[in-house]
């Protein structure tokens, strides 16, 4: 008749020791009646909630979401559940299904210890490049692999300012990027657009021929001038001479006949 547990109006209670002023347990019966007292201690329980990432590390401190109470008591830790937790600048977001123990229930004697499991909020940052009509010039870039949100980013370094496509060449117009070039990685894909104006071509330079020199025309010789002076002279003589020779010959003729 000494039961280790009692339950009555829904709570418990535990034995611990005979009351010093009780009878003995054991003994003989003797006129009138014998009394033994056995003293219960109620018992409680409390209810601990803690949040751990999926490899167990602690990243929040534990909470006590029921204190030292009557076992039988209810308990619910759903509100000690908060869907994200920030921790050394990082986001960490609840897995419900890897929830440890159960969330609500009767306090039993004892610690009750609910455990919420997190997983690393991640995100990536990816760039395009893009014509003026939004034509793809260039393959994606990841610049920022699946990182932890909160992780720094900077997109400059995958900037070109030309790139060449099909043969044509585009330039940068700086004013018509898209998206933040750097910040800080948040959950899922930040998109990074670039976009280039097409360059026109340029027409080919023709260069012209060198032309070939013409020869310089040759002088047009000096008539030669009529001689005077001395040269006069001379010519008179010679007429002269001519003149006398005629008329001798002549002479001589009419001497032969």
């Amino acid at each position: 008749n000494k039961p280790e547990i009692i339950e009555f109006e829904g709570k418990q209670y535990k034995y611990t020791r005979i009351d010093k002023n009780s009878a003995p347990e054991k003994g003989e019966v003797v006129e009138k009646t014998t009394e033994v007292t056995y003293v219960y201690k109620l018992v409680k329980g409390d209810v601990v909630v803690h949040y751990v990432d999926e490899d167990g590390n602690t990243i929040k401190d534990d909470v006590q979401d029921t204190p030292l109470v009557p076992t039988g008591t209810n308990y619910d830790t759903t509100d000690n559940k908060p869907k994200v937790i920030k921790f050394n600048g990082k986001e960490y977001e609840l897995v419900p299904k890897k929830t440890i123990g159960k969330e609500n229930g009767k306090v039993v004697e004892g610690t009750t210890h609910i455990t919420y499991v997190y997983k690393l909020k991640k995100g990536d940052v990816v760039v395009h490049y893009v014509d003026e009509d939004g034509n793809p010039i260039k393959e994606d870039v990841v610049d920022t692999p699946p990182s932890p949100t909160g992780t720094e980013y900077d997109t400059t370094d995958n900037k070109p300012t030309i790139i060449t496509y099909n043969g044509k060449k585009y330039e940068l117009v700086p004013i018509k990027t898209v998206g933040k070039e750097n910040g800080k990685v948040v959950e899922g894909t930040t998109h990074i657009t670039y976009v280039y104006r097409l360059v026109p071509e340029q027409p080919p330079v023709v260069t012209p021929p060198t032309p070939t020199p013409k020869p310089a025309p040759l002088p047009t010789p000096e008539p030669t001038p009529v001689q005077t002076g001395m040269g006069s002279a001379m010519a008179s003589s010679m007429a002269t001479m001519l003149t006398s020779l005629g008329a001798m010959v002549a002479f001589k003729k009419k001497e032969k006949e």
